[in-house]
């Protein structure tokens, strides 16, 4: 096969300058044999072998011979004119000459060495001797460096000015010595270790000139089914080939054969009938933890639910719903509300938390599932202050809305969690903050209304709270003041004088005077000299329930007439007169 020289030569100039298809239609493969190729010197030369006969295979390097590369040792840094016209006239090979002039040495510095133009200029005076000997300068530099590093130099002298039109001939003549070989598109995209290049493939330079090949091969063989997305496909997988367009769409040269790739790779997975969550975890977003929202491949994933949808509208999902499906709720929106921490990523996390709370509105998800996927059953003391606490109740009360005949409170879902006894303490840590405040006497009310329900008592609060076991530290236990505040609140609703309290007297059966002297301490400290009044008044309540007599309380309040005790004890005496000894039950 003959290549025409000068429509070559256009051709290869449109190869190393565009990646374009429309840059392509005019490189013609004919059978001519005409011009030759000129060089920046103005000698011609051929880039090609001319001769069918002359097919030899050539493996490991040149086939120059043994005594060649001997004679090297004699022969001149720069060989003379006379020299080359002597080589001429005896006919001597390419490969030969290339190792007589040393070329074998100078590595990449190739289009560097003045002796490399020599080379070629012989080349053009070998191919025009009488004998018309076959010649391929292509040929011999492929067998010196292999096709994929012999590319890689064209195109870095494609780069500079003084070495340019040689290295755009050059590679025009490689792409043609391809097709005349019979490589297939495969062949040449291994060859050029294309298969190896992975999410930068787009952006190597060799990717061009092998897409410039696939043009070629597909024009010069119409019935031969071959595209640049079936050789990609056969070698990179799936989510690689979605991560090799989202990395070129990004560069201006690439962004069009990016951007094709991706459609044509989205068209084939929904007619291969993937679905949105096999996709999402195709292109691992299922792996990408914390990262989700600034992985590229969300876009991705978000055009293909977009085309599922529209192909499938009884099959329609969303991107929380696949989201949801692949980390579960609480996962999801721990990942959401680390991205709201990013500022890239915050304004998206933002809507994606109100797209959660609607997906689980609508799928009916329930409080106490809702409560456990926002964190909130490992928030401890911090319940009322955790900025998810609020949508929470949102959610409860939105809940309810939509469905009345569910009914679940949010005190039930949180007491599902926690004991009554953390539950009071998030109350009391919240009292303290105003921001909370409302928060907490909500929950506070709720908290104290099922105190209240039958047939719960004070008494069953005072044990719950396990003021019962706390002994000489009862006043140094903060539950204790918690208790005397619900007591008060309960006497409000139902009057404790109706109510009999027994637990005082039973805790410390035949150890009252322990109780008498703890309250005794600490009405002499300011700090709980409030907390040891209200508790000694429901002490003495409890006496009268218990029908205990005036006298053993005297003692027990070593009670001297005139001194603060006799004052206490006197009403005591009233009191146990007018419900035990008249009847009076007020």
């Amino acid at each position: 096969m003959r290549v025409y020289g000068v429509a070559l030569l256009t051709a290869a100039v449109a190869v190393v300058s565009t990646s374009s298809e429309a840059a392509l239609v005019d490189f013609k493969i004919v059978v001519s044999d005409s011009a030759p190729l000129r060089t920046e010197s103005g000698h011609f030369r051929r880039l090609l072998r001319t001769a069918d006969d002359d097919t030899e295979e050539r493996v490991g390097g040149l086939s120059a011979s043994a005594l060649e590369k001997a004679k090297t040792v004699f022969t001149a840094s720069e060989v003379s004119e006379n020299t080359l016209k002597r080589w001429l006239k005896k006919g001597k090979s390419l490969d030969d000459v290339f190792t007589r002039m040393r070329l074998t040495q100078a590595g990449d510095k190739l289009f560097e060495t003045p002796q490399f133009f020599t080379w070629l200029k012989y080349a053009d005076n070998l191919q025009a001797t009488p004998s018309g000997k076959a010649t391929s300068t292509i040929a011999t530099l492929t067998a010196q460096y292999g096709d994929e590093a012999l590319l890689k130099m064209i195109q870095a002298a494609a780069k500079v000015d003084k070495t340019k039109q040689t290295a755009v001939t050059l590679e025009a003549a490689q792409v043609q010595s391809w097709f005349t070989a019979g490589k297939s598109v495969d062949d040449v995209f291994t060859m050029l270790k294309l298969n190896h290049a992975g999410d930068k493939i787009l952006t190597n330079p060799a990717f061009n000139t092998w897409n410039t090949y696939v043009q070629i091969f597909k024009r010069e063989n119409p019935t031969t089914k071959t595209s640049l997305y079936a050789t990609l496909a056969a070698h990179y997988s799936d989510d690689a080939l979605f991560k090799i367009a989202e990395r070129a769409k990004g560069v201006k040269s690439t962004a069009m054969v990016a951007k094709n790739l991706e459609a044509t790779h989205i068209q084939k997975l929904l007619s291969g009938g993937k679905t949105p969550e096999e996709v999402f975890v195709l292109l691992k977003l299922d792996e990408a933890g914390d990262d989700l929202l600034a992985s590229p491949q969300l876009n991705t994933f978000t055009k293909y639910m977009k085309n599922f949808n529209t192909e499938n509208p009884d099959k329609q999902t969303s991107l929380i719903a696949a989201m949801t499906t692949s980390y579960g709720d609480n996962k999801l929106f721990n990942v959401l509300d680390a991205a709201k921490k990013v500022p890239s990523t915050e304004k998206m996390a933002t809507n994606l938390e109100t797209s959660q709370y609607q997906h689980w509105l609508s799928s009916g998800k329930g409080p106490d599932k809702v409560f456990k996927a926002l964190n909130l059953d490992k928030a401890g003391d911090n319940l009322l202050s955790s900025p998810q606490f609020a949508t929470f109740t949102k959610y409860t009360d939105d809940f309810y809305a939509k469905n009345p005949g569910k009914e679940m409170t949010t005190m039930w879902t949180i007491r599902a969690s926690y004991s009554d006894v953390d539950v009071a303490k998030m109350i009391m840590a919240a009292e303290k903050v105003p921001a909370t405040q409302n928060a907490a006497a909500r929950m506070e009310g709720d908290l104290f209304k099922s105190w209240m329900a039958p047939p719960n008592n004070p008494d069953d609060v005072f044990r719950m709270l396990k003021l019962d076991t706390a002994g000489d530290a009862l006043f140094a236990n903060p539950m204790l003041s918690y208790w005397l505040k619900f007591l008060d609140d309960y006497n409000k609703v139902q009057p404790g004088k109706n109510i009999e309290r027994s637990v005082l007297t039973t805790t410390y059966e035949g150890n009252e005077q322990a109780l008498v002297n703890m309250i005794a301490a600490a009405k002499k400290d300011p700090g709980t000299k409030t907390l040891a009044g209200k508790l000694e008044a429901e002490m003495l309540t409890q006496f009268l329930y218990d029908q205990k007599q005036p006298l053993a309380v005297a003692t027990l309040l070593e009670v001297k007439k005139g001194d603060a005790n006799w004052k206490i004890w006197k009403k005591y005496l009233q009191d146990f007169n007018k419900l035990h000894l008249r009847g009076i039950t007020t």
